[in-house]
C-alpha cells in the first residue's frame, strides 16, 4: 500500500496526528525500530535484462535492485556503488545523545511501505511562548530513505503543544533583519558515505538545532505583533499557492472558463477554517501574521488525506509549510 503510514510507536501523544500506537516508556532507537516493525531488512539483488534471444537474459552488472527482504518489494534501482542503510544502523548513533539526555525518542514512522523511515525525537530543553499560552516545543526529525532518492539526515521540526500543529524552521540563510540564522548546516549521509564518521559532526550540529529553535522563536514572535488585515492575508495566500493558482488559471484559460478565483481551491478553503479557528482559539493573534502562519500549518497539519503526514514531513506539504514562512519573513521586509 504504497504512500500510506504503516506502522509506528509513539511515547506520549503523538506531534503526527491519529497515526500510530502509544506506549508509555523512553526507548532506545533499537527498541523503537523493533515495537514499530521496522526491523526488516533492505538488501542489494541483482537483476537482468532481456537477451536477444527469446529466454534468454543478460546481468546488469552495474546496477542493483534494492529491495525490501520480507515483502520482496522493489524500492529502486540504483548503481551498485549504493550502499544500504538499515534501519537499525542508522539510527544507532542517536543512542548517545539519548543516554546523556540531549533526546527522547517521541516515534518511529514508516511511510510509502517502508520506503520513507522516521525517528522522531523531542530535543530536551523547556518549551518556548510565541504568545501566552501558546507553547512550542522542538523536534528532530531523523529520517532513512530507501527509495534511493534521499539521505539519511535530520529536519529541525516545532510542534505547537496546544494542537499538534507542526511549523517551519528551513527559510534560508538570515531572517529580515539580517541576525537571526534559522537554516543552519544540513547533516546529510548519502548512500555512498559512512554513518559512524558523520556521527561525529552531528554532536556540534543538535547543540546548533537548539540555537536555531531559539532564533526561530524569536521570528515567530515578531509574526504575533506584526499587523496583517484580511485583505492582506488573501494576497499573502496567493503567493504562498502562487504554483496552484497559476495551474489553475492555465487550465481555465486553455478551457474558456473565467479566470478563477484563489477562494476555488480546496486547500486554501481549508487554510481558511483553520485561519477562523485559529482566530477563535487565539485572539490575541488575530490579524496578525502569525495567524497567517498558522492557518497554513494548521491545514496542512491536519489533514485527512492518506498521504498527509508523508507530504507534511517530506513532499509537498512541507514545501507549502517552508513557503509560508519565507513569504511571511518577505512581507516583514517591505
Amino acid at each position: 500500500m504504497a504512500h500510506q503510514f504503516t506502522s509506528g510507536v509513539f511515547l506520549t501523544t503523538p506531534a503526527w496526528h491519529g497515526i500510530g500506537k502509544v506506549i508509555r516508556e523512553p526507548l532506545s532507537p533499537g527498541e523503537a525500530i523493533k515495537q514499530a516493525g521496522l526491523d526488516w531488512k533492505v538488501t542489494k539483488q541483482s537483476i537482468c535484462r532481456e537477451g536477444s534471444k527469446k529466454g534468454d537474459t543478460k546481468p546488469i552488472s552495474d546496477y542493483k535492485a534494492i529491495v525490501r527482504e520480507d515483502t520482496d518489494e522493489v524500492f529502486a534501482i540504483r548503481h551498485k556503488s549504493y550502499q544500504v542503510f538499515q534501519n537499525w544502523e542508522a539510527f544507532k548513533w542517536l543512542e548517545e545523545f539519548i543516554e546523556r539526555g540531549d533526546l527522547i525518542i517521541d516515534a518511529a514512522i514508516c511511510l510509502a511501505g517502508g520506503k520513507q523511515i522516521a525517528i522522531t525525537c523531542k530535543i530536551m530543553v523547556e518549551p518556548a511562548e510565541v504568545i501566552s499560552g501558546d507553547l512550542i516545543e522542538p523536534y528532530l526529525l531523523f529520517k532513512n530513505d530507501h527509495s534511493g532518492n534521499g539521505s539519511i539526515g535530520f529536519i529541525l521540526t516545532p510542534v505547537r503543544v496546544v494542537c499538534r500543529n507542526t511549523l517551519s524552521m528551513a527559510v534560508g540563510r538570515d531572517d529580515f533583519e539580517g541576525n537571526v540564522q534559522l537554516d543552519k548546516k544540513n547533516f546529510r549521509i548519502k548512500h555512498i558515505g559512512n554513518v559512524s564518521a558523520k556521527a561525529e559532526e552531528a554532536k556540534d550540529l543538535i547543540d546548533l538545532q537548539k540555537r536555531c529553535f531559539n532564533d526561530g522563536m524569536d521570528v515567530y514572535r515578531k509574526m504575533a505583533k506584526y499587523n496583517l488585515p484580511r485583505h492582506k492575508f488573501e494576497d499573502y495566500l496567493k503567493q504562498v499557492f502562487s504554483a496552484q493558482f497559476k495551474e489553475k488559471q492555465k487550465v481555465c484559460l486553455e478551457r474558456s472558463l473565467p479566470e478563477p478565483s484563489i477562494w476555488d481551491l480546496q486547500v486554501v478553503k481549508n487554510v481558511i477554517d483553520h485561519y477562523n479557528k485559529t482566530c477563535e482559539e487565539m485572539p490575541a493573534i488575530e490579524g496578525t501574521l502569525y495567524s497567517a502562519v498558522q492557518a497554513v500549518s494548521g491545514a496542512i497539519t491536519h489533514s485527512k488525506h492518506h498521504q498527509a503526514v508523508q507530504s507534511q514531513l517530506f513532499g509537498r506539504g512541507k514545501s507549502i509549510m517552508e513557503k509560508s514562512l519565507i513569504q511571511a519573513i518577505s512581507v516583514m521586509k517591505i
